[in-house]
């Protein structure tokens, strides 16, 4: 995984004295030995890849499904509710008990239960992401955002627009560092160059365009004269003889090319 730099604020050591305490350790401790006991265990540091922890978890569900599925949960279940649809509430507590005991832990609740322990908010997905690292990954240390990238549409021009939003702990190095994933928010911007190269025949084939303009101009005057002196296809000859002393490196297949490039490039139609 990517270090990230860490930022020592309130967060980070309110994250600091979680992982110090005795009833933290204790949960997670108990959380992966119930891992271990279903078929599902965890390496100690955790894993090393965070695909690896993706494999993990398909096995982990795949597991799940077995078990839930499985001739000795439902007859764990039949014995504590008797085959009843419906059943009193200390009944229901035993059954919950029981598939607690039984299943493969839904740690997403148990993260939760961490989180309103420590009196945060279990929407809180900062922290959320913490213990869910901490346990799958080995990571020990609580991260924020270094800046926040975010695409947007202009309301008067329609057009997307890219904000980036700095913070107050907000170094020039994390935007240095994460160049290419805002370069890659830019790519959806109109307008995007990508790598801008000097347009380094330009002056020629403006020349080449503004000639094809006057050239085009007079065919569609005397056109609508009612006679023509140029064919349509004759402005390509007609182009390559007057500049070729001038540009001698053009060609018919150049000229049309050239000509249609120079166009789009100038943003006519």
């Amino acid at each position: 995984m990517k270090v990230i730099r860490p930022i020592y604020n309130q967060n980070y050591y309110k994250a600091q004295a979680m992982l110090r305490d005795p009833w933290f350790i204790e949960k997670i401790a108990w959380l992966k030995g119930r891992f271990a006991e279903v078929g599902c265990p965890l390496p100690e540091s955790g894993f090393k890849e965070y695909s690896q922890y993706l494999d993990w978890r398909e096995h982990y569900w795949k597991r799940y499904s077995e078990m839930i599925t499985s001739q000795e949960f439902k007859e764990g279940c039949y014995q504590i509710t008797g085959g009843q649809d419906q059943f009193p509430r200390e009944t229901m507590d035993k059954l919950e008990e029981f598939e607690r005991s039984f299943l493969p832990p839904v740690y997403g609740e148990y993260f939760n239960e961490i989180l309103q322990h420590y009196e945060i908010d279990p929407n809180n997905k900062r922290f959320y992401d913490f213990i869910e690292f901490h346990v799958f990954l080995g990571v020990d240390s609580y991260t924020e955002s270094t800046f926040l990238i975010r695409l947007a549409k202009n309301r008067k021009t329609h057009k997307s627009e890219l904000f980036i939003q700095i913070y107050g702990y907000t170094k020039k190095e994390d935007i240095i560092n994460n160049w290419p994933l805002i370069s890659k928010e830019q790519a959806c911007l109109p307008g995007f160059l990508g790598k801008s190269k000097k347009w380094e025949t330009f002056e020629r084939d403006l020349d080449l365009y503004n000639e094809y303009k006057k050239l085009k101009m007079i065919h569609k005057i005397n056109k609508e004269g009612g006679f023509s002196l140029l064919n349509p296809r004759g402005l390509d000859v007609k182009l390559l003889l007057k500049l070729h002393k001038k540009y001698p490196e053009l060609t018919i297949t150049s000229i049309r090319t050239n000509i249609a490039k120079t166009k789009k490039r100038l943003g006519e139609k």
